[in-house]
């Protein structure tokens, strides 16, 4: 089954209900639900003018994460990690980073699409559904 398939038949009835916490680029944080009619409600907006609105991490994070077969999500570290690369058997390679290189032209197929890594970037406007 494609990748396609598993989507077009999941049901939105198996997710569990949840509530975000959402913090934006100036620091405003909002919790964020689904309702009954499947709109979103914003509750709890407050300004946290204090504190840092980014986790700041510096550890390698060199790990290939499965979505379903043949699918793989994973950092700039992982995306040069040439033995998880090989051992999870990737032959092509989306780059949504601003200013990273892709380091191994020679072996994988790139698309690069640069995305600014901020909660207010809408990724659906560079992804055609077909």
């Amino acid at each position: 089954m494609s990748f396609l398939s598993d989507l077009q038949v999941y049901s939105q009835s198996k997710l569990r209900p949840t509530t975000t916490r959402i913090t934006n680029s100036i620091g405003q944080i909002h919790h964020e639900s689904r309702s009954e009619d499947g709109t979103f409600q914003t509750h709890d907006q407050q300004v946290n003018s204090n504190s840092i609105f980014m986790v700041i991490d510096n550890s390698p994070d060199e790990k290939l994460h499965h979505v379903i077969d043949g699918v793989y999500i994973g950092s700039q570290d992982a995306a040069i990690n040439i033995e998880a690369l090989n051992e999870c058997r990737i032959t092509h390679i989306l780059n949504v980073a601003t200013g990273i290189n892709n380091a191994f032209p020679e072996q994988y197929k790139y698309l690069n699409i640069e995305l600014l890594d901020v909660p207010e970037t809408n990724i659906q406007k560079v992804f055609t559904y077909t």
